[in-house]
């Protein structure tokens, strides 16, 4: 797929290869190779960049799926620098989908930083948008709103949301999800 997106990047469709880039970065952050991700989504925003009247809603995918590989990667500053683009970007274009996704992420920087009150906080903007949005969002969120309760021992809190959370992952067989909400799992909870 990089190698397509290379050649329509040299014929000057641009946005063509950008299409072809986040699918290789797709790819890549799926098996887990981070930093080849981050350089195919980096590309294909700066390929975006080049057309005319670039799509928004390409721009804010890209920007999403940038900044949940940065944050993987540990590095937090670019990942929420990206995430703030991204949340930016939906909100102009009415996606609460991809907004609650961009809080989501934000609030996972926020927890790797330590300020479980901003999580706590962007999670709370969160929350209404991916229960309107779709089940795989809502579960992630909901994850997010026990992780915090859990690490700041709001045990009632952790109660209400860890049960919904592990029950969509479970319904949505998110593989990756199941093992984290059921780690969250403490005492009554079980």
């Amino acid at each position: 797929l990089g190698l397509i997106a290379e050649h329509y990047a040299l014929a000057g469709a641009n946005a063509r290869a950008a299409a072809y880039l986040e699918r290789t970065g797709d790819s890549a952050q799926r098996s887990g190779a981070y930093h080849s991700a981050r350089a195919a989504f980096e590309r294909a925003l700066a390929l975006l960049q080049t057309v005319d009247t670039p799509a928004e809603a390409a721009i804010s995918s890209l920007r999403l799926k940038l900044g949940a590989v940065a944050w993987n990667l540990g590095d937090f500053p670019a990942a929420e620098r990206a995430l703030f683009y991204a949340r930016d970007y939906a909100r102009r274009a009415g996606d609460g989908h991809a907004q609650a996704l961009a809080l989501y992420w934000l609030s996972r920087v926020a927890i790797s930083r330590g300020d479980y009150a901003q999580a706590r906080m962007v999670l709370a903007y969160a929350l209404p948008l991916a229960r309107a949005a779709d089940a795989e969002t809502l579960a992630q969120v909901l994850y997010g709103v026990a992780d915090v309760a859990w690490k700041t021992g709001d045990m009632d809190t952790l109660a209400n949301y860890i049960r919904e959370s592990l029950n969509l992952a479970r319904a949505l067989g998110l593989r990756e999800l199941v093992p984290a909400v059921r780690a969250l799992w403490q005492g009554d909870y079980a």
